[in-house]
This record gives C-alpha cells, structure tokens and sequence, in this order.
C-alpha cells in the first residue's frame, strides 16, 4: 500500500524558444537525460544531477531531476515522466534544448547550457588515505560542500565533526555568475574528476580548478 500519491499538477513549465540543428545529436542527448533522471532520480537521494554522453563533448546535455522525498520510489518515477511529457505538448517545441517542469511533488531540468569545464589544475596528495571511516568523512563533506556553495556566497568551507580525528577540511567555490544548477553541476564534475585523476588511490587530500569553479579537501586547515 501506498505511502502518499504524487500530485502531479503542473506549476510551471519553461521551454527555450530555441531548437536542436536537424544535424545535431542534441535531440537524442536530451531524450537520453531524461530517460536516466526518470529512471534514477528515486535512487539517487530523490536529487539527481545526469549528463549524457560526458563534459566537454559537444551536444552535451545536462540535466536535473528531483523529488519529494516523502513520495515512493515509484511515484518518483511516474510524477517525472508526467513532467518529461510536457515536453512534446502544447508550447513547447520538441527538440527544444532547454526545459523546465515544476510539478508540485517533483521537477526535470534539462539545457545545452553549462558552465566552463576548462581544467586549470588538478592535484592528488602524495600520501594515501587509510580507512573506510576517513574516507566516508570525505565524501560525505564533499556532499555537504558541493550542496551548499551556491547558498553561501559561492563560497563554502565545512570540515567533518571535531569529535573524531583527524578531521577533513573542505572547501567549495563557483563563479558568482553561475545558476545555483550550474555550480552544482560543476563541483559535481569536480568531485568526478578528482576520482577519474586519482583513481584507484584514495589520496589525503586533492583539488581541482576548472574556469568555473574549484573543489578540495585536506586533512588540514587551509584557505584558498
């Protein structure tokens, strides 16, 4: 038995008066995004950031999907697909390369626009991180850091609880300009990054810098 029904009616929804090229691959990119944000947001935290194919490739599309998180799994899953449908209805072309849908219990976001991913620096810490619990201290500041920037000035520190050493300092920064999506979207790339240029260690600390927006974390106080 159901917990709580979705209520699916519509709040809002926004198309970008502009359209894919017919030689483009947007179209089908977009389709692709939604598919995944429909099929993934209730197992992603009921907040799910999705790109297809990967940064940087031309045509990429970035998209958004997020739930109330009261609703089943399922119902995340139908109150999205209700919303992804606006998207071949009345006002609003259907290779569009930007849509938004707020329904009361959920939203999709999708764009071509994104912020600059150029790579500036990258740096993994020489010494290796021991320690499932220090490495869950990590990932889970980084939750924090990368969710919070864009509500505190672009410009975020946290660190892990003093109660239990050593403690993970962290440190979030955008370009003041970005959408609070759109720094989302970089620091998640960040974070990305950071394990793709690492990868298999698991460093003490790592940074990286794209034009856009920076992420890092020690296991010492530090500012940027």
């Amino acid at each position: 038995m159901k917990c709580c029904a979705e209520d699916s009616s519509l709040v809002y929804k926004i198309c970008n008066g502009q359209t894919f090229p017919e030689n483009s691959m947007g179209g089908v990119y977009a389709g692709y995004v939604l598919e995944g944000l429909i099929s993934d947001t209730s197992n992603k935290g009921f907040d799910y950031y999705y790109l297809f194919p990967f940064a940087g490739e031309a045509d990429t599309v970035y998209g958004h999907g997020k739930c109330n998180g009261r609703l089943s799994h399922e119902d995340c899953e139908y109150c999205l697909d209700k919303a992804a449908s606006e998207r071949n209805k009345a006002g609003c072309p259907q290779l569009t390369i930007g849509l938004q849908v707020q329904l009361v219990d959920c939203r999709i976001r999708y764009s071509t626009g994104a912020p600059d991913l150029t790579l500036l620096s990258g740096t993994c810490n020489g010494q290796e991180l021991h320690g499932k619990n220090n490495r869950k201290k990590v990932d889970n500041v980084l939750v924090q850091v990368v969710n919070n920037a864009p509500d505190h000035g672009y410009n975020y520190y946290d660190s892990s609880s003093p109660s239990s050493k050593p403690i993970a300092y962290e440190h979030a920064a955008c370009n003041g300009n970005l959408s609070k999506d759109d720094c989302i979207w970089c620091l998640v790339v960040a974070c990305d990054e950071i394990t793709l240029r690492c990868s298999p260690k698991s460093p003490a600390g790592a940074q990286v810098h794209f034009q856009d927006c920076r992420l890092r974390y020690e296991f010492y106080q530090f500012e940027d």
